[in-house]
């Protein structure tokens, strides 16, 4: 097996496998490439020193969440500015609206996004107390982007990666093989071109980071096997609850079953209408 990777890799390392990596990471596949200026509008919303005028600033030269704002405000643009529809929409509302646009545009741009998978992290991250919720809702949405972009250009290779799966190769030996590179060297030179930030990266790699920081991580991966029980009727609350116990001692979540119960109910029902509603 190891020699057949190595063959493998040499084959395709001829056959110019690198350069294809720098032509699948180029441009943004119709991904929103404004990364910094969607965290920053996160960040802005979520902070506990909310400051409006800033939060109007970054809005502003954002057409179509300025758009969304002046709606839910009620606020005709012609008349008002975007700083006064801010102050008169509530904290909540201006927050879900905010990850609400973020998240349609990433659905929007790469269909099969479920943005249920980074409310989930949200939510993770805030019964963590983590510093990084923000970040957390960025790195559940663009988790699944990978595999999608990769089944989508080359179909056929994700067929055979598949099929080597089934035979007992390792995911990460199938598509060095058949890609001539693995999903984690394409999430990571893809969203550095697209300027994501380095723990968000991390965070959506297969593999556990090396870093000392691996919180966003855990909350990832944690967030995205939650989604995957979502999706199975057959899944309760309390069998979640016995899946979930390394995730929940991996973060240090002091919570009860009866406490896990009540929460997992309700975030089932958010997370789809939040998934709807994008």
């Amino acid at each position: 097996m190891v020699l057949d990777i190595f063959k493998n890799i040499r084959f395709m390392q001829a056959q110019g496998s690198a350069p294809k990596l720098m032509e699948w990471t180029q441009g943004s596949y119709g991904l929103p490439t404004n990364s910094s200026h969607l965290l920053s509008l996160l960040r802005l919303v979520n902070s506990s020193n909310f400051d409006a005028a800033s939060t109007a600033s970054e809005m502003r030269g954002d057409v179509e969440l300025t758009q969304t704002i002046m709606q839910v405000a009620g606020i005709d643009l012609d008349q008002s500015s975007i700083e006064e529809a801010v102050r008169n929409v509530s904290r909540n509302i201006l927050k879900s609206s905010v990850e609400k646009d973020v998240a349609r545009r990433y659905k929007r741009s790469c269909s099969g996004v479920k943005a249920k998978t980074a409310i989930i992290a949200k939510n993770i991250a805030q019964w963590c107390n983590s510093q990084h919720v923000e970040l957390a809702y960025m790195a559940g949405l663009i988790s699944e982007i990978p595999e999608m972009l990769m089944e989508g250009r080359d179909p056929e290779a994700a067929e055979k990666v598949r099929e080597r799966v089934r035979q007992g190769s390792s995911r990460k030996e199938a598509e060095i093989i058949e890609y001539g590179f693995d999903r984690d060297q394409f999430a990571t030179k893809l969203f550095k071109n697209l300027g994501m930030p380095e723990m968000v990266i991390e965070a959506i790699r297969r593999d556990e980071p090396s870093s000392k920081n691996k919180e966003l991580y855990y909350i990832v991966q944690f967030a995205k096997r939650i989604a995957e029980d979502f999706s199975d009727k057959s899944k309760t609350p309390s069998s979640i609850w016995n899946r979930s116990q390394e995730d929940i001692q991996r973060l240090h979540l002091n919570i009860t079953k009866e406490e896990w119960s009540n929460k997992i109910s309700l975030l089932f029902v958010n997370a789809l209408e939040f998934d709807l509603s994008c």
